[in-house]
């Protein structure tokens, strides 16, 4: 198996760090449906592709990221695609200081942070998503009112009525930390 880690991701994910959250039939692997939908392939081999529809029919819905259009897999439909761009910053800016306090979040937060994601949609969110990796949030008045992963700072869940706060520009630019 040679690939550039960016253009099989989750696979790479799956096969590396995040190893214990896959299941794997063959040259396929997904997440446990418990912390998202996302699946790759080693190769778009019939095998591999044949191991992908095993995992659907035993699993459910995933999704892909790839470098180019996936062939058909047998025993599935296509629900829908989108082209998902990875991109680069030419340069960072400085930090500011920002006026609320980024707090981690753990387990003990998991269902407010999975009623936030289900109810701004920032992405595929499920039951222990928030296992995956490390998160920070935004809480007033005990609410928590926007989180983000640390490592996906382009995901951030903010509700319609707290959007333009500032908190996506300014945990980007200060970094995340917490």
């Amino acid at each position: 198996m040679t690939f550039h880690v960016l253009d099989r991701p989750v696979c790479s994910t799956l096969m590396g760090r995040q190893s214990h959250l896959a299941i794997r039939r063959g040259r396929a692997f997904r997440m446990h449906p418990d912390y998202g939908l996302f699946a790759g392939l080693e190769d778009e081999g019939p095998e591999a592709l044949a191991d992908l529809g095993a995992l659907v029919r035993e699993h459910g819905t995933v999704g892909l990221i790839a470098p180019d259009a996936t062939p058909p897999v047998p025993g599935t439909e296509v629900v829908s695609n989108a082209v998902c761009l990875q991109m680069e910053a030419d340069k960072v800016a400085p930090a500011w200081d920002v006026d609320f306090d980024m707090l981690g979040l753990g387990d003990a937060d998991g269902p407010e942070m999975l009623a936030l994601a289900t109810l701004t949609k920032p992405g595929p969110f499920f039951s222990r998503t928030h296992q995956m990796g490390d998160f920070i949030g935004v809480r007033r008045d005990g609410d928590l009112i926007a989180m983000r992963a640390v490592r996906r700072p382009s995901c951030t869940a903010t509700p319609t009525m707290r959007r333009r706060s500032g908190f996506t520009s300014r945990w980007a630019i200060a970094g995340g930390g917490s």
